[in-house]
């Protein structure tokens, strides 16, 4: 029965993070096509994630109460738990994209944007691993996912650089692309952190505070 109601909540836990990448979708693609009512149904969506949320987490709550799972399974519950959380969390920064966008779709278009569509795909892309590597226990997919992070974070930083060196985009202009650019920075973080607690879903091994992928900078230097 238990494994019957593991099953039940990562179902769940899946049909989040889907909607999570149809907000995704909606923003970037809502922008480019100028297409404002797309964009829009960003914010019903996001009530979607917080209704899932809540039900979520009354699941894990009464699969706790009812069952007292032990070692693994009740790792699992705890990392549904931790990844529910997370996942809210990016419906959350999905939101605050599509605010931004809303307010540059009718605004000239400038170099970034180009560098934000790389990153729109590649945060979704995070997102969908990660998930992937949860339900399948996929480790080297977690690894993977932990290792992209960097790259997400070294292409934020080249948006903002360009903003700061480009005179010609004005202020307003400059702090909705840099915001939105850091939400997907943000939503990026919470994919690895959801890469994280796969592995210690499977391992038992708290890889959260482990650094090891530094040296990545480090060789590129």
């Amino acid at each position: 029965m238990l494994n019957k109601k593991l099953t039940e909540l990562k179902k769940l836990l899946i049909e989040e993070s889907l909607i999570i990448e149809r907000m995704l979708d909606f923003c970037f693609k809502g922008y480019i096509e100028k297409k404002s009512n797309k964009i829009n149904q960003v914010f019903a969506m996001e009530e979607m994630v917080n209704t899932l949320d809540n039900k979520i987490d009354d699941f894990c709550t009464s699969l706790i109460a009812l069952y007292n799972p032990e070692a693994k399974n009740l790792r699992i519950v705890l990392a549904i738990s931790k990844i529910n959380n997370d996942l809210e969390r990016m419906g959350d920064l999905a939101l605050n994209i599509a605010k931004s966008y809303l307010l540059l779709i009718n605004k000239p278009c400038y170099e970034p944007v180009l560098e934000l569509a790389k990153l729109a795909k590649d945060t979704k892309n995070m997102l969908q691993s990660s998930i992937s590597a949860f339900i399948y226990e996929d480790l080297e997919l977690a690894e993977e996912v932990r290792a992209r992070d960097y790259f997400i974070d070294r292409l934020h930083d080249r948006i903002f650089k360009i903003l700061i060196n480009n005179m010609k985009i004005s202020v307003e202009i400059a702090l909705n692309l840099n915001r939105i650019s850091k939400n997907y920075e943000r939503i990026a973080d919470l994919s690895t952190n959801i890469a994280e607690n796969t592995i210690y879903m499977c391992e038992g091994n708290n890889v959260k505070h482990d650094h090891k992928f530094l040296k990545v900078q480090n060789n590129e230097g």
